[in-house]
């Protein structure tokens, strides 16, 4: 996949709007990183590997962070 669909596609990118539906519908609690973190952070690639893969030791730090809050 090229660089930055992930972000281009949002909702759609691997059905996500329709795997939170089925959540959701369910009463399944769902911790959604991508909207808490990744959409409120100026550049979301930054927080990947060079390879723009996994996630880099900043994008754990902002994890981390947010799911001891």
């Amino acid at each position: 996949m090229p660089e930055g669909n992930r972000y281009a596609l949002k909702d759609k990118f691997r059905h996500k709007d329709k795997v939170l539906e089925i959540l959701e519908k369910n009463k399944i609690k769902v911790i959604d990183i991508d909207k808490n973190i990744f959409d409120k952070y100026d550049d979301p690639l930054d927080l990947f590997n060079e390879m723009k893969i996994y996630y880099n030791e900043v994008a754990y730090k902002l994890i981390a962070n947010y799911l001891v809050k």
